[in-house]
């Protein structure tokens, strides 16, 4: 028994077999595939085009595809169907056919923290070179050399080179605060940081 519906795409009638139903057909008019709906009736005349059953095996799917003439249509990657050529977005299946947009969602985000310059300040203040830890482990590094040579020092000369630790204690302050500020400007710009 032969049904009569409407394309989905264009909506001229059409007709097809009642063994079409569920399956992939190509409207004659708009060349739309789509898939013949099961709430259907009876046609009425018999003059309406025939829809073409997509049975053949993917592999001639995708000749028929190429063979036919370059139009604004060209197959999704990734599920087949005829889509125009300017989409980013497959309609059938919602997957993103621009290779741009796919690899930007499917870019993963990294979330770090920034490091606070109030925190790195005090952290400085209250322990020097060992709170310039939380902002920069190279000049902390640095800085405890420093200090473990102006304590050595201090002790060599009977505690005057103790004054020393009122020069490097500040320095530790003002690079605490610097690294942890460039640090949050490097994150902010993009970058890794430090």
């Amino acid at each position: 028994m032969t049904m009569q519906f409407g394309c989905p795409t264009c909506g001229s009638k059409v007709r097809a077999p009642e063994s079409a139903v569920g399956k992939k057909a190509r409207c004659p008019a708009c060349k739309a595939v789509f898939v013949v709906p099961l709430a259907v009736r009876e046609a009425k005349r018999p003059d309406s085009p025939v829809v073409e059953i997509d049975e053949d095996p993917p592999e001639r799917q995708e000749r028929r595809i190429d063979d036919e003439p370059k139009s604004d249509l060209r197959p999704c990657p990734m599920c087949g169907e005829l889509i125009k050529s300017s989409a980013l977005k497959c309609r059938y299946c919602g997957e993103m056919v621009d290779e741009e947009e796919r690899a930007e969602r499917n870019r993963p985000i990294v979330v770090t923290p920034t490091k606070s310059v109030g925190i790195a300040i005090l952290l400085t203040i209250l322990f020097g070179p060992l709170g310039m830890l939380y902002s920069t482990v190279p000049g902390a590094l640095i800085m405890m050399g420093v200090n473990a040579s102006i304590f050595f020092l201090s002790i060599c000369t009977g505690g005057l080179g103790a004054i020393l630790f009122l020069f490097t204690w500040p320095i530790c302050v003002v690079w605490g605060a610097v690294a942890a500020s460039s640090y949050n400007a490097k994150l902010m710009a993009g970058g890794r940081g430090p």
